[in-house]
């Protein structure tokens, strides 16, 4: 009997033990239950509520996309202005006759310009226009006045640049000959050689290429032109800075310099002078304590020669912003 009563208290603990785990997992299987039944609730009220929203978008997104179009349309219209800034105004109207008369009445101005002295441009310089000056009668196409005349409005601005840095030299100044094609192909036209047409045919693709250049897109245009100038190493660094900085956009594609002459030489030629004229000194030992200042210079940024420079340098003209 004793072991039975033992047998049965051990199996009816074993029973309570099991019965409380077994409540445990059920107590918790309920909360979860529940825990996931409010959630489901929850994401179900939530999309309830997105169905029964207004249609997107709604007003916070609407007052985001004017905020940042009225941003954008501030920003477009401070990038237009000041790409306007640079824009070569002309007059549309202008005839052949009118332009040659203002680019006489112009070329005549930058020659007798108080900075523009014989020594640096000189009185029969043609500033790329050598086909309507001097002893010539030619007159440009009515199609081609315009692009000429903001050709001539860009070299003025250009030659006050170059002036206003004190070049020593200014030996050239080129522009697209856009308007040389057809005068080209019209002559072949006229001769009809055989020889003729094929020096032509070789030459025109490259002709074509550079009338092409100017007009690289609806939004702008390009015009390419070289300067070649003289100046002291100072001035050069001044006329790459002012082209930066003009109200043209000017953008300086390639940058050509070399020495006009070299300053050793010059010394020793200053020396030799020097020793003509005073024959009786080179007997005897010089002192260099007792020499002049400016005799004893060698090299100074003052007293180098000039350099030679050829920029080329592309101007544009934002007509489409």
């Amino acid at each position: 009997m004793n072991r039975q009563k033992l047998m049965m208290i051990i199996f009816g603990s074993v029973t309570g033990v099991l019965c409380v785990v077994a409540g445990v997992f059920v107590v918790l299987a309920l909360s979860s239950a529940s825990e996931a039944e409010s959630q489901r609730n929850s994401l179900h009220d939530e999309l309830q509520r997105i169905y029964q929203s207004k249609m997107f978008p709604n007003e916070a997104n609407i007052t985001r996309v004017q905020e940042d179009q009225k941003a954008l349309e501030g920003w477009l219209g401070n990038v237009s202005n000041l790409l306007h800034v640079s824009e070569v105004a002309v007059d549309q109207t202008q005839t052949p006759v009118r332009f040659k008369q203002v680019l006489q009445n112009t070329v005549r101005s930058l020659i007798a310009d108080p900075r523009a002295h014989k020594t640096v441009i000189v009185s029969d310089f043609k500033f790329g226009f050598d086909k309507y000056l001097g002893e010539s009668d030619s007159l440009p196409n009515k199609e081609h006045v315009v692009r000429l005349s903001q050709q001539l409005t860009v070299i003025q601005a250009l030659a006050d640049a170059l002036l206003s840095c004190k070049i020593s030299k200014l030996e050239r100044i080129g522009r697209e000959m856009f308007d040389d094609a057809d005068a080209d192909k019209d002559k072949q036209q006229e001769t009809g050689g055989r020889r003729r047409a094929r020096q032509t045919a070789a030459q025109q693709p490259q002709k074509q290429a550079v009338v092409k250049s100017a007009e690289v897109s609806d939004l702008y245009a390009k015009q390419q032109f070289v300067l070649e100038f003289q100046a002291r190493p100072a001035e050069f660094v001044q006329v790459i800075n002012r082209l930066a900085s003009m109200d043209l956009f000017v953008v300086v594609s390639e940058v050509e310099f070399q020495k006009t002459d070299d300053p050793m030489t010059q010394w020793e030629q200053r020396k030799k002078e020097t020793s003509k004229k005073r024959a009786d000194d080179t007997e005897k030992k010089v002192d260099l304590a007792k020499v002049p200042h400016a005799e004893r210079i060698v090299s100074e940024p003052t007293l180098d020669p000039p350099v030679r420079v050829k920029v080329t340098l592309d101007v544009y003209t934002f007509t489409g912003v």
